[in-house]
Protein backbone atom coordinates (compact mmCIF):
# COMPACT_ATOMS: atom_id res chain seq x y z
CA UNK A 1 0.00 0.00 0.00
CA UNK A 2 2.84 2.40 0.76
CA UNK A 3 4.54 1.55 -2.55
CA UNK A 4 1.36 1.86 -4.63
CA UNK A 5 1.31 5.17 -6.58
CA UNK A 6 -1.20 7.54 -5.02
CA UNK A 7 -2.66 11.02 -5.31
CA UNK A 8 -3.05 12.74 -1.92
CA UNK A 9 -6.32 14.56 -1.23
CA UNK A 10 -6.58 16.88 1.76
CA UNK A 11 -9.96 16.80 3.52
CA UNK A 12 -9.19 18.75 6.69
CA UNK A 13 -6.49 21.15 7.83
CA UNK A 14 -7.28 22.76 11.17
CA UNK A 15 -4.94 24.59 13.52
CA UNK A 16 -1.18 24.04 13.16
CA UNK A 17 -0.34 20.35 13.22
CA UNK A 18 3.37 20.73 12.59
CA UNK A 19 3.86 23.34 15.30
CA UNK A 20 1.94 21.15 17.77
CA UNK A 21 4.09 18.12 16.97
CA UNK A 22 7.43 19.94 16.98
CA UNK A 23 9.37 18.77 20.02
CA UNK A 24 6.29 17.20 21.62
CA UNK A 25 7.43 14.98 24.53
CA UNK A 26 4.26 12.87 24.38
CA UNK A 27 4.61 12.00 20.71
CA UNK A 28 2.51 8.99 19.66
CA UNK A 29 2.75 7.90 16.02
CA UNK A 30 0.74 4.81 15.09
CA UNK A 31 0.00 2.63 12.04
CA UNK A 32 -3.17 0.54 11.70
CA UNK A 33 -3.73 -2.01 8.95
CA UNK A 34 -6.82 -3.63 7.50
CA UNK A 35 -6.28 -6.79 5.41
CA UNK A 36 -7.88 -7.91 2.17
CA UNK A 37 -10.96 -9.90 3.10
CA UNK A 38 -13.16 -12.44 1.36
CA UNK A 39 -16.91 -11.92 1.19
CA UNK A 40 -17.35 -15.65 1.76
CA UNK A 41 -20.98 -15.98 0.69
CA UNK A 42 -22.61 -19.12 2.08
CA UNK A 43 -23.89 -20.09 -1.38
CA UNK A 44 -21.61 -19.96 -4.47
CA UNK A 45 -22.86 -17.73 -7.29
CA UNK A 46 -25.22 -19.02 -9.99
CA UNK A 47 -26.91 -17.56 -13.08
CA UNK A 48 -28.98 -18.71 -16.07
CA UNK A 49 -28.88 -16.93 -19.44
CA UNK A 50 -31.13 -17.49 -22.44
CA UNK A 51 -29.86 -15.83 -25.63
CA UNK A 52 -32.54 -15.48 -28.31
CA UNK A 53 -32.86 -13.39 -31.47
CA UNK A 54 -35.67 -11.35 -29.94
CA UNK A 55 -33.75 -10.63 -26.75
CA UNK A 56 -31.68 -11.95 -23.87
CA UNK A 57 -32.98 -12.98 -20.45
CA UNK A 58 -30.66 -13.48 -17.50
CA UNK A 59 -31.77 -14.87 -14.13
CA UNK A 60 -29.42 -13.59 -11.47
CA UNK A 61 -28.83 -12.98 -7.76
CA UNK A 62 -27.31 -9.57 -8.54
CA UNK A 63 -27.66 -6.58 -6.24
CA UNK A 64 -27.53 -4.11 -9.16
CA UNK A 65 -29.69 -5.21 -12.11
CA UNK A 66 -29.29 -1.87 -13.89
CA UNK A 67 -25.49 -1.93 -13.68
CA UNK A 68 -25.38 -5.61 -14.62
CA UNK A 69 -27.52 -4.99 -17.69
CA UNK A 70 -25.16 -2.24 -18.83
CA UNK A 71 -22.14 -4.51 -18.32
CA UNK A 72 -23.73 -7.38 -20.24
CA UNK A 73 -24.70 -5.06 -23.10
CA UNK A 74 -21.10 -3.89 -23.33
CA UNK A 75 -19.85 -7.47 -23.19
CA UNK A 76 -22.17 -8.71 -25.94
CA UNK A 77 -22.11 -5.54 -28.05
CA UNK A 78 -25.89 -5.12 -28.02
CA UNK A 79 -28.31 -2.47 -26.83
CA UNK A 80 -29.12 -2.67 -23.14
CA UNK A 81 -32.83 -2.62 -24.03
CA UNK A 82 -32.43 -6.11 -25.50
CA UNK A 83 -31.40 -7.56 -22.13
CA UNK A 84 -33.80 -8.41 -19.32
CA UNK A 85 -32.53 -9.16 -15.82
CA UNK A 86 -34.78 -11.30 -13.64
CA UNK A 87 -33.55 -11.01 -10.09
CA UNK A 88 -33.82 -13.83 -7.58
CA UNK A 89 -32.78 -13.88 -3.94
CA UNK A 90 -29.34 -15.43 -3.51
CA UNK A 91 -26.75 -15.80 -0.78
CA UNK A 92 -25.83 -12.52 0.90
CA UNK A 93 -22.84 -10.95 -0.77
CA UNK A 94 -22.10 -8.20 1.80
CA UNK A 95 -21.08 -5.87 -0.99
CA UNK A 96 -20.29 -7.88 -4.10
CA UNK A 97 -19.37 -11.47 -4.83
CA UNK A 98 -19.35 -13.35 -8.16
CA UNK A 99 -23.12 -13.02 -8.74
CA UNK A 100 -22.59 -10.64 -11.67
CA UNK A 101 -19.55 -12.46 -13.04
CA UNK A 102 -21.40 -15.73 -13.59
CA UNK A 103 -24.00 -13.81 -15.61
CA UNK A 104 -21.35 -12.77 -18.09
CA UNK A 105 -20.15 -16.36 -18.42
CA UNK A 106 -23.68 -17.71 -18.87
CA UNK A 107 -24.51 -15.07 -21.49
CA UNK A 108 -21.44 -15.83 -23.62
CA UNK A 109 -22.05 -19.58 -23.40
CA UNK A 110 -25.74 -19.26 -24.27
CA UNK A 111 -24.92 -17.13 -27.29
CA UNK A 112 -22.36 -19.71 -28.40
CA UNK A 113 -24.65 -22.76 -28.17
CA UNK A 114 -28.03 -21.15 -28.84
CA UNK A 115 -29.62 -22.65 -25.74
CA UNK A 116 -30.22 -21.60 -22.12
CA UNK A 117 -27.09 -22.10 -20.03
CA UNK A 118 -26.75 -22.31 -16.25
CA UNK A 119 -23.41 -21.43 -14.65
CA UNK A 120 -22.87 -22.51 -11.04
CA UNK A 121 -19.53 -21.92 -9.37
CA UNK A 122 -18.01 -24.39 -6.94
CA UNK A 123 -17.12 -23.24 -3.46
CA UNK A 124 -13.43 -23.10 -4.40
CA UNK A 125 -14.12 -21.10 -7.58
CA UNK A 126 -16.25 -18.60 -5.69
CA UNK A 127 -13.57 -17.96 -3.11
CA UNK A 128 -10.76 -17.69 -5.67
CA UNK A 129 -12.48 -15.46 -8.23
CA UNK A 130 -14.65 -13.20 -6.11
CA UNK A 131 -13.48 -9.56 -5.86
CA UNK A 132 -12.06 -9.17 -2.38
CA UNK A 133 -12.79 -6.43 0.10
CA UNK A 134 -9.90 -3.98 -0.27
CA UNK A 135 -7.07 -3.63 2.21
CA UNK A 136 -6.37 -0.29 3.84
CA UNK A 137 -3.55 1.40 5.73
CA UNK A 138 -4.14 4.18 8.27
CA UNK A 139 -1.29 6.20 9.77
CA UNK A 140 -1.52 8.72 12.59
CA UNK A 141 1.03 11.33 13.63
CA UNK A 142 0.04 12.79 16.92
CA UNK A 143 0.50 12.77 20.64
CA UNK A 144 -0.62 13.92 24.03
CA UNK A 145 -0.09 17.30 25.69
CA UNK A 146 1.12 17.81 29.25
CA UNK A 147 -2.44 18.22 30.50
CA UNK A 148 -3.48 14.89 28.93
CA UNK A 149 -5.38 16.40 26.02
CA UNK A 150 -4.69 15.48 22.38
CA UNK A 151 -1.91 17.72 21.04
CA UNK A 152 -2.44 16.98 17.35
CA UNK A 153 -4.05 14.44 15.04
CA UNK A 154 -2.55 14.01 11.58
CA UNK A 155 -4.52 11.18 9.95
CA UNK A 156 -3.54 9.60 6.64
CA UNK A 157 -5.41 6.75 4.96
CA UNK A 158 -4.56 4.68 1.88
CA UNK A 159 -7.30 2.79 0.09
CA UNK A 160 -6.80 1.06 -3.30
CA UNK A 161 -9.75 1.50 -5.66
CA UNK A 162 -12.36 -1.21 -5.48
CA UNK A 163 -14.26 -0.79 -8.74
CA UNK A 164 -13.74 -4.15 -10.46
CA UNK A 165 -15.13 -4.63 -13.96
CA UNK A 166 -17.19 -7.70 -14.78
CA UNK A 167 -14.67 -10.54 -14.99
CA UNK A 168 -15.77 -11.53 -18.50
CA UNK A 169 -15.18 -7.95 -19.70
CA UNK A 170 -11.54 -8.23 -18.66
CA UNK A 171 -10.96 -11.83 -19.82
CA UNK A 172 -12.39 -11.11 -23.28
CA UNK A 173 -10.38 -7.89 -23.62
CA UNK A 174 -13.43 -5.65 -23.89
CA UNK A 175 -12.10 -3.72 -20.90
CA UNK A 176 -8.27 -3.54 -20.79
CA UNK A 177 -6.86 -4.97 -17.59
CA UNK A 178 -3.87 -2.61 -17.82
CA UNK A 179 -5.91 0.56 -17.21
CA UNK A 180 -7.56 0.15 -13.78
CA UNK A 181 -9.85 2.91 -12.63
CA UNK A 182 -8.93 5.13 -9.69
CA UNK A 183 -11.88 6.14 -7.56
CA UNK A 184 -12.18 8.34 -4.49
CA UNK A 185 -13.60 5.90 -1.97
CA UNK A 186 -11.14 5.95 0.92
CA UNK A 187 -12.62 9.00 2.60
CA UNK A 188 -15.62 7.54 4.41
CA UNK A 189 -15.45 8.46 8.12
CA UNK A 190 -11.90 9.66 7.53
CA UNK A 191 -12.60 12.81 9.59
CA UNK A 192 -12.68 11.74 13.23
CA UNK A 193 -15.69 12.81 15.32
CA UNK A 194 -13.45 14.23 18.03
CA UNK A 195 -12.69 17.95 18.43
CA UNK A 196 -8.95 17.89 17.89
CA UNK A 197 -7.72 21.49 17.84
CA UNK A 198 -4.84 20.68 15.51
CA UNK A 199 -6.01 18.18 12.92
CA UNK A 200 -5.21 17.17 9.39
CA UNK A 201 -6.79 14.45 7.25
CA UNK A 202 -5.28 13.21 3.99
CA UNK A 203 -6.71 10.49 1.77
CA UNK A 204 -4.38 8.81 -0.72
CA UNK A 205 -6.39 7.76 -3.78
CA UNK A 206 -4.74 4.91 -5.67
CA UNK A 207 -5.35 2.26 -8.33
CA UNK A 208 -6.33 -1.26 -7.26
CA UNK A 209 -3.64 -3.72 -6.22
CA UNK A 210 -5.81 -6.84 -6.38
CA UNK A 211 -9.27 -7.42 -7.83
CA UNK A 212 -11.50 -5.83 -5.22
CA UNK A 213 -15.02 -4.58 -4.74
CA UNK A 214 -17.35 -3.33 -2.06
CA UNK A 215 -17.35 -4.97 1.35
CA UNK A 216 -19.84 -3.56 3.84
CA UNK A 217 -18.97 0.01 4.79
CA UNK A 218 -16.20 0.21 2.17
CA UNK A 219 -13.49 2.38 3.83
CA UNK A 220 -15.65 3.46 6.78
CA UNK A 221 -14.89 0.53 9.08
CA UNK A 222 -11.07 0.69 8.74
CA UNK A 223 -11.00 4.47 9.22
CA UNK A 224 -13.28 4.28 12.26
CA UNK A 225 -11.21 1.39 13.62
CA UNK A 226 -8.09 3.56 13.47
CA UNK A 227 -9.79 6.60 15.03
CA UNK A 228 -11.14 4.57 17.93
CA UNK A 229 -7.94 2.64 18.54
CA UNK A 230 -5.97 5.86 18.68
CA UNK A 231 -8.25 7.63 21.12
CA UNK A 232 -8.11 4.51 23.31
CA UNK A 233 -4.33 4.88 23.34
CA UNK A 234 -4.57 8.60 24.15
CA UNK A 235 -6.89 7.83 27.04
CA UNK A 236 -4.53 5.17 28.36
CA UNK A 237 -1.58 7.56 28.14
CA UNK A 238 -3.59 10.21 29.98
CA UNK A 239 -4.71 7.74 32.63
CA UNK A 240 -8.37 8.50 31.93
CA UNK A 241 -11.31 6.16 31.42
CA UNK A 242 -11.68 5.79 27.62
CA UNK A 243 -15.39 6.61 27.67
CA UNK A 244 -14.85 9.75 29.76
CA UNK A 245 -11.96 10.75 27.50
CA UNK A 246 -14.13 10.45 24.42
CA UNK A 247 -16.93 12.49 25.96
CA UNK A 248 -14.49 15.27 26.83
CA UNK A 249 -13.50 15.62 23.21
CA UNK A 250 -16.86 15.34 21.46
CA UNK A 251 -17.95 18.80 20.34
CA UNK A 252 -21.28 17.63 18.96
CA UNK A 253 -23.67 17.00 21.86
CA UNK A 254 -25.60 14.52 19.72
CA UNK A 255 -22.62 12.17 19.77
CA UNK A 256 -22.94 11.67 23.53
Amino acid sequence: LLANPATPRRLLDRGDVEAALDGLPGRMDRTYSWPYQMHGSIGPSCAVADWRAEGVTVWSGTQNPHMLRADLAQLAGVEAARISIVRHEAAGCYGRNCADDVCGDALLLSRAVGRPVRVQLTRAQEHVWEPKGAAQLMQVRGGIAADGSPAAYDFSTRYPSNVSPLLALVLTGVVPAATPAVTQMGDRTSIAPYAYGNARVTVHDMPPIARASWLRGVSAMPNSFAHECYIDELAAAAGVDPLDYRLRHLADARAA
